[in-house]
């Protein structure tokens, strides 16, 4: 339903709130966000609400074919009408749409042949060893870094955890930065680090990972790769820059980007493991900052 809200926006206000901003003629933060249209401000007629609302009923029916059928009738209706802003927002809706079903048929080839996920996690560590120069060796142990802080207080840095392609969330690890009160996220990287990779030098438990990941630009991979060099361990090392999500790496003094297509299976492994080391060091930090608050 989230997915499906940004694809055709529908109210989910109670009777009360609705009458409320139709009262002030404005919307709530949900129809500036464009998550809702707003017929509490009249900017949407009713016979257009409820055809939307009628094609998000179909969509979780599965009729997946015959509701982008019935949408490009619609925007070929309009656009005859030569009303193109609403023929253009139906083209849109239906290339959104046509996204969702592929996504939604990969769900159904993995039901039916339960390999074709084994397969799709193979290629994803074919892809990095592929498109990322530094890294030599089939990436059996992939561990990734964040860190989470609010003006430098109650910081934490999470490790999350791949093995061969399959998130081992057994493997996680959390870190309370103790060394650096104020906004650093450089040298909190570096302490995270240096931490983490003393203990492999003293504990056989603590095995050295294959690949490692963090969560930043040239700015983190720098501070990370001081820290391997300073403990004289060589590991591959790679960041992924949020904005582009382009993958960045270092080869003799060089930085080099890596863009993959939003598609690629190596990317999406590197997102899913980057997203939870940003879920699992975040909500360490509010148990850190709730404990502090309530003592």
């Amino acid at each position: 339903l989230r997915t499906l809200r940004k694809i055709i926006p529908f109210r989910d206000c109670t009777k009360s709130k609705f009458i409320s901003y139709r009262r002030m003629g404005k919307p709530c933060l949900y129809g500036h966000l464009g998550l809702c249209q707003a017929p509490c401000t009249g900017n949407i007629l009713v016979k257009d609400y409820k055809s939307d609302i009628s094609k998000i009923k179909k969509f979780l029916d599965g009729n997946f074919k015959k509701i982008i059928l019935d949408i490009h009738k619609e925007m070929i209706e309009e656009s005859k009408n030569e009303n193109f802003e609403r023929a253009a927002k139906l083209r849109d809706i239906i290339k959104k749409f046509e996204y969702l079903t592929i996504n939604s048929k990969k769900i159904d080839l993995i039901a039916e042949n339960p390999l074709l996920a084994e397969d799709l996690v193979s290629e994803s560590l074919d892809n990095l060893l592929k498109n990322i120069p530094v890294l030599k060796d089939y990436p059996e142990r992939i561990e990734c870094y964040d860190i989470s802080n609010l003006s430098g207080t109650e910081a934490t840095a999470s490790m999350t955890v791949a093995v061969n392609g399959k998130l081992t969330n057994s493997e996680y690890r959390r870190f309370k930065i103790k060394f650096k009160k104020t906004p650093d996220d450089f040298e909190m990287m570096r302490e995270t680090l240096r931490r983490r990779f003393k203990r492999s030098l003293l504990e056989d438990s603590w095995r050295l990972p294959n690949l490692i990941i963090l969560d930043g630009g040239k700015g983190q991979l720098s501070a990370g790769l001081s820290v391997m060099e300073e403990l004289n361990i060589e590991v591959p090392m790679i960041s992924i820059a949020k904005r582009e999500e382009i993958l960045i790496y270092q080869e003799k003094g060089e930085f080099y980007e890596v863009k993959l297509p939003k598609t690629d299976e190596a990317l999406k492994l590197v997102q899913r493991l980057r997203d939870e080391a940003h879920r699992f060091a975040k909500k360490y930090h509010h148990q850190l900052r709730l404990k502090k608050l309530l003592s």
